[in-house]
């Protein structure tokens, strides 16, 4: 199945971990009764950061407001349903749906189209190959308008198509240079799907799980710790953001803000390079805002974590413990007043 882009609001790694209750929930770090499983819950401060382990701090003053006893008002954790965990199971196979492939058609204009592609300039790859990659014809999103010349096409044809990049072109990998796609087309994907059934024989080929009846309970496990984990989340973000919101930065190096900046827009600048598009064009067409909103968005991203890194390091030397324990010391600390649902 072709993987879906996700706008930046979604993708930013603060709120990561929010994301496993959906297709890769299966992937989150909980203990189960079954399941092919990896630990990977992290700090919310860490996760796009590199840390300021190796910064030179000794001329940064901070200053901190009240971080003890705050009060918050936060959603009750809810019970997991027989209704949520159908759903999640809903949502796993519908996960490891396949496309159906047309491959007796030919090609027209709007037609949604799985191709497999490879770029190379002169007689050096440039990138990967793409495998399966799908195209909407027409569109302009796809080197920049030429998939029409897939027009009239069917599959098991190729084709190559060779671009001329302008000097200014957004890329500077692909700035003045003549670059040949050398394209196979697999098919015209349809609008019907072949869902797996929920079988012990499905169950045991994603997860460690033998019957339906184990996956079943695995599921409303992973659910339930998975509420509980996103509960947790949202206590510290409260948190952070009150903190961030209170306190004072000063002399912090502008040189190192900057490389965190490029470090944070890089996953981007690489996903548009491989889809052979400007930076600009990129958040246009996948998140929906201007190159101006991107850039605050990011520039507000890192200042805020840069902050909470900060701040990390001034509370585990104030209370004299490890940054890795601070989130859990600032939660024990903290006063949360759960909602009452019954008014």
């Amino acid at each position: 199945m072709k993987k879906r882009k996700m706008s930046i609001q979604n993708f930013q790694k603060k709120n990561l971990k929010y994301m496993i209750l959906a297709f890769a929930f299966l992937m989150a770090g909980t203990t189960a009764a079954c399941g092919k499983r990896t630990d990977t819950t992290e700090n919310v401060a860490e996760t796009y950061t590199d840390g300021l382990s190796d910064v030179d701090l000794s001329d940064v003053k901070v200053e901190l407001g009240n971080y003890k006893g705050l009060i918050f008002s936060i959603e009750p954790v809810e019970a997991i349903t027989d209704e949520d965990v159908e759903n999640q199971i809903q949502a796993i196979l519908q996960s490891y749906s396949e496309d159906d492939i047309s491959k007796k058609q030919v090609i027209k204009d709007g037609d949604l189209v799985s191709i497999d592609v490879e770029a190379y300039i002169g007689d050096e790859q440039y990138g990967e190959k793409e495998t399966d990659y799908y195209v909407t014809i027409g569109s302009g999103v796809f080197l920049d308008g030429d998939d029409t010349q897939l027009i009239g096409k069917k599959s098991g044809d190729s084709l190559t198509i060779t671009k001329t990049y302008p000097s200014d072109y957004g890329l500077d990998t692909l700035a003045g240079k003549t670059v040949d796609y050398k394209i196979k087309i697999n098919g015209i994907v349809t609008n019907e799907q072949t869902i797996p059934e929920l079988t012990d024989a499905f169950v045991s080929s994603i997860s460690d799980c033998k019957t339906v009846d184990e996956f079943r309970d695995y599921v409303k496990q992973e659910l339930e710790a998975n509420a509980q984990e996103q509960q947790k989340v949202e206590k510290e973000d409260m948190i952070w953001n009150q903190i961030v919101s209170q306190m004072t930065v000063v002399n912090f190096p502008e040189d190192v803000r900057t490389k965190k900046i490029a470090e944070y827009k890089s996953y981007d600048e690489d996903s548009a390079s491989l889809e052979n598009m400007s930076l600009e064009t990129y958040v246009e067409t996948y998140y929906n805002i201007s190159i101006e909103e991107y850039e605050q968005q990011v520039d507000d991203e890192v200042d805020r974590e840069i902050d909470i890194e900060l701040a990390k390091k001034t509370i585990a030397k104030q209370e004299k413990i490890s940054e890795d324990e601070v989130n859990d010391y600032l939660v024990s600390v903290s006063i949360f007043n759960e909602a009452d649902k019954t008014k």
